[in-house]
Order: C-alpha cells, then structure tokens, then sequence
C-alpha cells in the first residue's frame, strides 16, 4: 500500500525544500527582498513561508513515505535515516522559531538555502545507493536514431511556435524557413554532442555507467550555464554566496533527475536517456508508441504556458527563454525515448554517415541563407519572426556575433548595479537650495499623482488617437503640459527615490539612513507641510515616517494601490483642510496600470469597449482612472481649493505591451518606458510669476527641485547628475543644464542608457543580454530604431561610463572601477 504512494509523497517532500531553497535565496537578493518578498508582490510564496514550519509538521509522514524503499534498503538505509532524523528534528524545533517570512537579506537566507537543498540532494543520493544495476554495454548502434530524436524535437518545436505565430495572424515564409533551418543547425549541435558523450564513453569498460554519469555531468554544466547567464544577470547577481547558491540548486536539480532516471534505468543499456529520463513520465521510456503520442499534448501544453506567460509579463524574456528551455529539454528526451523504442527493433539503421553529412549541410545552408540578427531591432523579415517564435529569438540571440566593444565595459555595468550590503554608502544632506528662515508666506496645496507604468500615449494630450480621457484632456488645458519627459529609472525601485532625491541615487535598495538624502522631504518640513501619503515599500524606505500625517489606502496591499480609492481617501480629508492651516503635501503612487496588477485581475479589460489601437486591458484603467482624476479636480474647485494647489500628474515610467515582444519593465529601457507623461497645474497667482518651455527635455528627477523654485527657493543642483527646475521667474533667463545629455537607467539590471542631441538619441548598454541598441527618439511610443556602429558604441559606452563614475565620485562609492 505504502509503495502505490511512495512516488507521490517523495515528489512532494523534495518539491517543499526546493520551494524553501527559493524563498530563501530570493530573500538573500536585496532587490528580490525589496521589491517581491517584502510588498507580497508573490503572495503564494510569502504566505508558504509564513506558514513553513506547519508545512514541516504535516509533511513528516509523508517525508516516511517518501523515504521507505530507500529506508528498507542496507546500502541506503544510513542516509534516509539522517534525512528523516533531520526533518523530525526540524519539526520539534521550527514551531518555536521565527517564521521562515522573517528571514532577512543579510541574516540566515542562504545557510537556510543550503541547508534546505540537502534533501532533495540526499534523496538523490539514497536513490543512487539504491538503484539496481544498468546494462553494462549497449545492444545497439544509436547514432542515427540520436540525429533523428534530435531532428525530430527541433521539427516539433518549429511546427509548435511556427503555428502559434500563423494562428495569431502571421505569417512569414522569410521568417519560418529562417527559423527551420536555425532550428535543424540548433539539432545538429545537439546531435553532435550526444555522439561526444557516446564515443567517450565507448572508450570506458562499463560504456552505459559512463554514458550516464557524463550525461549528468553536462546536464548540471548545462543548468549551471542558464542559471549563470540567464538567471543570476537578470537579478544582478554574480560571485559569492548568492552564486554558489544557484550553483547549489542546480546541481540538486540535475541529481534529483538523474537518480529518478536511474532507479527506472533501461535494461537495452542507453546510459543518455537513463539520465534524462527522470523529466518525462517512467513508462514513455520503454512502452508503445500510443504512449508517446499521448505525451505530445503535454508538451505542447508547457510550451503554450510559457508562451502565454511570456506574453503577459517577462523580465527581460526571462519566461520565455527559460521556457523555450525546458520545452526543448522535454522534445529531446522524449524523441530519444521514441527513438530506443526503434533502437530495440530488429530494423537496420541507415549508415551513420549520413547523419554526420547532415550536420554538415545544415551548417552550410544557415551560413548561406539567414542573415545575421540586425541592431536595427525587427528589420527585416527574418528578424520581425522573432516577435512570435521565441525559440528562434533565443537561438537567434545565442548565435549572434559578440559585440565588440571594450571587454571591461559589461563588468563594469556589473559591479555598479545593484550594490550589496557590503558597499557602505555614506549618508549626507542633499538640498536643491538653502533652507533656512520662515517657510514661505504662500504655501499652495501640493497633490503629486504618480502612476505606476503609465505611458504618455494613452493620454490625449500626447496622442490624438486617444478618446478615453477627457478629464485629463482638460486638466491639462488649464496646465502646463511637458511633451518631452523621461524617467531617470526604468521600474519603481529607484525611480521613486530618483523623484524624491531630485536627481540620480546610488544602484542600491536602499542605503540606510535614507533620509538625509530626501531633498523633498528636507523641503516639506522646512516649509511645514501636511503629509498624506501611499505608503509602499520604496517610499518607506526612502521617506522617514517620523512627522508625517495619517498614511492613504491603509486598508490595501501595495500592489493592490487604486487610483480611485486614493483621491477617494484624498477627497474624504479635503474638509479639513482649513484657510488658516497648514498646507497639504499629498502623494499618491497607484497600481492601476501595472502589468502583474492587470493579470491579477484577470488580464481582462474592465469595460467593453473596443480601444482599436491599444491593448484593452490596459486602456480601459487608464479610462477608469481619468474619470476619478476628474472627480477630484472638480472636488477641488467646488471647495475652492483648484487656485491654490499644484496638481502634478505623471508617472514613474511607462512600459511594454507586447512592442517587438517586449512586455514590462523591469530590466530594459526602451523608449516606450522612459517616456512618461508630465502635466503641472499652478494656481493663478504662480502661474503669473513662472515660465517654463515645454518642448525641451524634462526628468522626473525635476519635479523636486521644480518644487523647490516654486516655493521661492533659488535652486542650485548639488552636481550634474541632479535635476534643474522646469519653472522660473518671468523675465529671467531660462538655466541650461549641466551635462549635455543624460544617463537613465534600469533599476533592476545592469541596463544603462544616454539620452543625447537634446534627448533625441537613445543609447542604451545592456549588461544583461550584453549588446547594445540605439534609436532616434522621433515622438512616436517606440522611437526608431538604428543600427549601432563603432563610433556610435564608443561614443555611448564612455558617456555611460563617465556617468556612472560621476554618481559614484558624488555619493563616494568605490564601485566605479
């Protein structure tokens, strides 16, 4: 009875510690902490660790379970006794101990990570003591049967992405044959490593035990290469703990695979498949061919899942490489699983010959007939194919030619991002202007709207296209609308604080004490100010609480921060609000737009409109959250507040949907999320006095010292990396900035921009993907994009790299090396 459940409970236990090896190191990424583990961002995963020593509890038995074939075996027995000891002892303890949530970045989050990946390691193990014997030669030559299975898995991932593009309204003969032949060059590498392993292992006495063991080894080199180069990049990651730690999972992965495989090893001796059975179902391996049929749609189903996912959100095509991965992993083993069922037969296989001719022919033909990726983005056919078939685009990636360019640059982009705790950041006073005296003797309203991921074209004003935001639409009738603005920082993490610091921070989240740094806060108390604040956890860890006035949306999750329920809040307190009293401070920061809340909710427009042109679920947010922008505002001017206060509406950046199969925002800085929206509205009595120009390039990082200049503070910027008012007395000359140009840059990822030729020009390094792009920044969402020559690299790399410099020299960080 115990044996029917054992495969399940097993499944289970080493599926909980790969669960708590994952919180846990995720908690030992600052960033990670910061910005998904803190906000609740992954709720499932905060409240599995909220509730882990439950977990451990309730899953001893099954853990006995799991364990008791190998419990019963002599050669394993020792270990599953000191894995089920482990966990009995865990489960006496953990109950009485902080939970597993509270574990912080720079406490126990990786020795928990290690510590949690031993069991799954040592079931491995177990499992490995345990198994039975392999055969000790193979019966057959499977050299054309291995060129089949791997021709045969690349043909099914074409047809599979190919139809997917031709269902969505595609179709590219250019681009599909381009991706064929890819895809065969793809198999014949695949092919010919397979052969490596064999031949090698031919060269040992017992060639199958080597076969599988040197299949495992790659297998773990293999993982180990797509956490190091797709993984750990995109979190900032490199070196140290964090590094050895996802080295660590990795090899745990393959182990736990490997000893699966093995325990059902084959008894034709195929040492390859034994060590990649363990990713498919046992019986595929060795029953009938209706079996393997059976198998396709699963596959096929995973593929659609990551495709799906990948549509909705990706950082970076993270989700969709990774799963172009796995799904190429499954095709493999499971057209070498159909493959041993021929093997076995009594059929003559082809000559081998043909097979290693093939792979020369499949060279020959991508050299001749598709064409290297273009830095022009989707140029050409070929390229626009990479859009709908994500297994070409990362094919297309990995085949790329290396970029030359200086072979510290990267690195360099590397080491500035994402600082650890080990980089001591020295807390001092920034101010835009003096503060000193009595606060100012007119002090208007300050309502500052931010919203999160919103792009300047879905708003009227910038787009004439757009028809579902008319109280915007007057607002800024009445205002000053900025039609150039751009965020400093792609994503939220340093953006806010960008906005609050008026200028460019340190790549860290965050230096503590934060505070001295706030320039907007110095200003907001010297000048006596009321606060109402969304408090999240960026603006907790940049403004201090002490002093402030009762929070908004307190009754709310960040990530589920509304925009309606927000100036509701703002709206129920504008009674008291008195003619003598202190001004009001209020700053709101919403999710309505952002992609993770719209798929939360469904991924669904709120409405029914059509929005012909725009991404409805996208759209239909934006029109919700006008109509209560224009509530407010006639709130305002009902109470007789609208002619005292500045009303400043923008948004910490834009974002992706679905632009050359871009979707979000967190590791890249193309021009659809550094251009945001920027509208101002000064009382009379201000708007008299100030002139701006709106046609010249405005930061986000102005707002603060724009703020400053209103409230009648001459502002002069601490450095160059800091931002300049937007407004100034009428009749004085308008301040020209200090650097000609300006870095932006990814507040995740070490992905640096410069805007140049009056932000006309985008360049932007990419020290994730490792390339870089360029585009002419012509008023459209995207920009276009233009090829990248050596003068144009040189030119970007050392302005992004003097600009990094200039940050580190102001904010004394020994990182700019």
């Amino acid at each position: 009875m115990i044996r029917r459940f054992e495969g399940v409970a097993r499944a289970i236990a080493v599926t909980f510690w790969f669960m708590t090896a994952t919180f846990s190191w995720l908690v030992s990424v600052p960033f990670a902490y910061r910005n998904f583990i803190q906000p609740r961002l992954l709720p499932d995963l905060v409240t599995f660790a909220e509730r882990h020593a439950v977990f451990v509890v309730v899953l001893l038995p099954v853990a006995w379970i799991g364990l008791h074939r190998v419990l019963a075996h002599p050669r394993s027995r020792p270990v599953a006794q000191a894995l089920l000891g482990c966990w009995a002892l865990a489960a006496l303890v953990l109950p009485f101990t902080p939970s597993l949530a509270a574990v912080q970045p720079d406490g126990w989050a990786l020795p928990v990570c290690f510590a949690a990946l031993m069991f799954p390691v040592g079931c491995a193990i177990a499992d490995l003591l345990s198994a039975g014997p392999m055969a000790e030669t193979a019966d057959t030559d499977r050299t054309m049967h291995d060129f089949a299975a791997a021709m045969g898995a690349a043909a099914f991932v074409v047809l599979f992405y190919g139809s997917q593009g031709i269902g969505g309204g595609q179709f590219s003969a250019a681009g599909i044959g381009a991706s064929a032949i890819t895809h065969g060059l793809a198999a014949a590498a695949i092919f010919l490593i397979l052969t490596m392993v064999r031949s090698l292992a031919a060269l040992r006495e017992r060639p199958v035990y080597a076969e599988f063991w040197l299949t495992t080894c790659l297998l773990a080199a293999g993982i180990i290469g797509v956490v190091s180069a797709v993984i750990l990049p995109t979190l900032s990651v490199s070196g140290g703990g964090r590094f050895a730690a996802g080295v660590g999972f990795a090899v745990a992965l393959t182990l736990v695979v490997a000893a699966r495989g093995r325990l059902g090893a084959l008894p034709h001796g195929d040492g390859v498949l034994t060590a990649l059975t363990g990713f498919i179902p046992a019986r595929l391996a060795s029953t009938a061919f209706w079996v393997w049929l059976a198998w396709l749609p699963v596959v096929a189903g995973a593929a659609w899942g990551f495709a799906a996912a990948s549509r909705i959100v990706d950082w970076n095509f993270l989700i969709a490489t990774l799963g172009v991965m796995i799904v190429w992993l499954l095709s493999v083993t499971s057209a070498l699983a159909l493959a041993s069922l021929f093997a076995t037969t009594a059929v003559r296989p082809p000559h081998p010959r043909g097979a290693f001719a093939g792979c020369v022919v499949a060279l020959g033909v991508y050299l001749a007939v598709v064409p290297p990726p273009s830095d022009a983005g989707t140029a050409t056919p070929v390229d626009a194919w990479t859009l709908v078939d994500p297994s070409f685009r990362t094919l297309r990636e990995a085949l790329r030619p290396p970029t030359p360019a200086d072979s510290d640059f990267y690195p360099f982009l590397q080491r500035n991002t994402n600082l650890g705790e080990n980089v001591a950041v020295d807390a001092f006073d920034i101010r835009h202007a003096p503060l000193d005296g009595d606060p100012a003797p007119v002090r208007p309203h300050i309502f500052l709207f931010v919203i999160d991921s919103l792009r300047r074209d879905y708003l009227s004003v910038y787009n004439e296209q757009v028809s579902f935001t008319p109280s915007l639409e007057q607002f800024a009738a009445e205002s000053t609308v900025f039609q150039r603005t751009f965020t400093r920082y792609g994503a939220t993490g340093l953006s806010v604080p960008s906005i609050w610091v008026g200028g460019m921070v340190p790549h860290k989240q965050y230096p503590e004490p934060y505070a001295p740094f706030n320039a907007l806060n110095h200003l907001l108390l010297h000048e006596k100010y009321t606060t109402w604040l969304s408090w999240d956890n960026v603006v907790d860890a940049v403004v201090p609480r002490e002093g402030s006035g009762p929070a908004l949306s307190t009754n709310r999750a960040v990530k589920d921060f509304r925009f309606c329920e927000m100036v509701g809040d703002i709206r129920s307190r504008l009674g008291q609000i008195s003619a003598g009293g202190p001004p009001v401070f209020t700053w709101g920061l919403s999710q309505d737009v952002h992609i993770s809340a719209i798929t939360r909710e469904g991924g669904g427009a709120v409405d029914s409109e059509p929005y012909a042109g725009f991404h409805p679920p996208y759209a239909s947010r934006v029109k919700r959250l006008d109509g209560c922008f224009g509530a407010f505002v006639d709130d305002l001017k009902a109470r007789g507040l609208y002619e005292h206060s500045i009303i400043i509406f923008t948004a910490d950046h834009g974002d992706s949907l679905g632009e050359e199969g871009r979707w979000g925002h967190a590791y890249t800085l193309f021009p659809e999320i550094l251009q945001v929206p920027l509208i101002v509205h000064l009382p009379a009595a201000l708007a008299e006095r100030f002139v701006s120009d709106v046609s010249a390039p405005a930061y986000t990082a102005d707002i603060t010292p724009t703020l400053y200049a209103l409230l009648g503070h001459k502002t002069t910027a601490p450095s160059p990396i800091f931002g300049e008012a937007l407004f100034w007395p009428r009749g004085e000359t308008r301040p020209t900035r200090a650097l000609d140009g300006a870095l932006v840059a990814s507040s995740y990822g070490s992905v640096y921009g410069w805007l140049s030729d009056d932000a006309r020009q985008l360049y932007v390094s990419d020290g994730v993907s490792l390339r870089d792009y360029r585009y002419e920044l012509d008023g459209t969402p995207t920009g276009r994009a233009l090829s990248v020559t050596p003068e144009d690299r040189l030119a970007g790399q050392t302005a992004v790299r003097e600009a990094i410099s200039a940050i580190a020299r102001f904010y004394k960080l020994d990182t700019a090396r």
